[in-house]
């Protein structure tokens, strides 16, 4: 940025996950739980000389005898003090570095609360004192992150799908999407496919944890719902064996496949969204007929929940069905995808010459307010 002698700082801030790392590397040199833990029986954990508060995946390695409080929610309703510590916790203790005078490069949801990034400003001006913050949307950074000029940029997190088209480098606000919905759907209704056989998971930290690592080892996308539930009538399905803390084993059979049904089908869930499909073409359909064929066949996929077996070639059938013939649906997605947010970041904060003129600066800050970032970051 202003002084290409100092190394930028960049944070991907997702519901899951938050990924930090310096700009012009390959990969976040950070990556953890966007959470804070406390103990859940204080005496006696103080009392062993253990601490007030555990961050990050230091915290859900103490799952048991800790109460998770999340950071932020569907990449909002964010937590501010926890997210102060947390941001605290990783540059001080992890990246070993004070956030005073840092240019920090991070990215934020679309169609977001812009009271949120009035708050995001003033914590980083105000309590952290940094030079220079540029913030950008999570699916623009994720095609960065590929270096692909043009295309659909589904961006897939915990708590949130964003679909923005770029054409030529020029973002399509208008044809923007956004949903509430996201991996811990599928968490959540694997845990309920789970109960529905008689297993009793609380819905605690714990045995949500325990879930989410069942979804993300076992799980896949089948590319016949229907058939393969017919399959599983007639020959019965495959069955994973999970080890629990406790040393019993737990077997899981067709939910691997049906919780994952719910991207398709969001109804499964008794959520009114449309499928990831059609949310793919309600978008492209919105957008100037000359720039159609172009987003059908550069569909760039990002996030960790993008990396469930068959869900690449599922999405990829599934829009082809709601298309002519004469244009060909094509879905990338490349090995780094749970990282392109963050690459995004990395890209654009290494363009120091570029990027100057974008941040928002502590001096603007100083004197025209948290409001500023309106007139500073694409909205959207």
């Amino acid at each position: 940025m202003s002084d290409s002698d100092r190394p930028v700082a960049c944070v991907d801030m997702g519901s899951l996950n938050i990924r930090v790392g310096w700009a012009g590397d390959d990969s976040p040199q950070i990556t953890t739980r966007s959470l804070i833990g406390y103990p859940k029986y204080k005496p006696a954990m103080f009392a062993s000389g253990q601490k007030y508060s555990y961050i990050g995946d230091e915290a859900i390695s103490k799952r048991g005898v800790l109460s998770y409080r999340p950071v932020m929610h569907h990449g909002e309703n964010v937590d501010w003090d926890h997210m102060e510590m947390l941001w605290t916790y990783l540059f001080e203790n992890e990246l070993r570095v004070g956030m005073k005078d840092l240019s920090i490069v991070s990215a934020d949801a679309v169609l977001g609360c812009h009271s949120r990034r009035e708050k995001t400003a003033q914590i980083l001006f105000e309590n952290f004192n940094v030079r220079e913050w540029y913030c950008g949307l999570a699916p623009v950074m994720a095609l960065y992150g590929t270096a692909t000029p043009s295309g659909l940029s589904v961006c897939i997190g915990d708590g949130v799908t964003q679909l923005i088209p770029i054409v030529g480098g020029s973002v399509v606000l208008e044809s923007a999407k956004r949903i509430n919905f996201g991996g811990r759907n599928i968490t959540k209704y694997l845990n309920e496919l789970v109960i529905s056989r008689g297993y009793y998971f609380e819905n605690s930290s714990t045995e949500q944890d325990i879930i989410r690592d069942v979804k993300e080892k076992f799980s896949y996308t089948t590319m016949d719902y229907w058939s393969a539930c017919q399959q599983v009538v007639q020959y019965g399905s495959k069955v994973k064996e999970y080890l629990l803390p406790d040393g019993n084993v737990l077997s899981f059979g067709k939910e691997l496949f049906q919780c994952n049904e719910a991207w398709f089908d969001p109804t499964l869930v008794q959520k009114e969204y449309p499928g990831i499909h059609q949310m793919i073409y309600n978008c492209v359909e919105s957008m100037d007929i000359d720039n159609k064929r172009e987003m059908y066949e550069n569909i760039v996929l990002s996030g960790a929940a993008t990396l469930t077996e068959g869900f690449c070639q599922r999405l990829q059938y599934e829009v082809q069905q709601l298309i002519p013939e004469s244009v060909t649906c094509r879905v990338v997605a490349g090995n780094e995808r749970h990282n392109n947010v963050w690459l995004g970041c990395s890209v654009l904060g290494s363009m120091t010459n570029y990027l100057y003129g974008m941040t928002m600066k502590s001096e603007e800050y100083d004197e025209n307010g948290p409001s500023w970032v309106h007139r500073k970051f694409m909205d959207a």
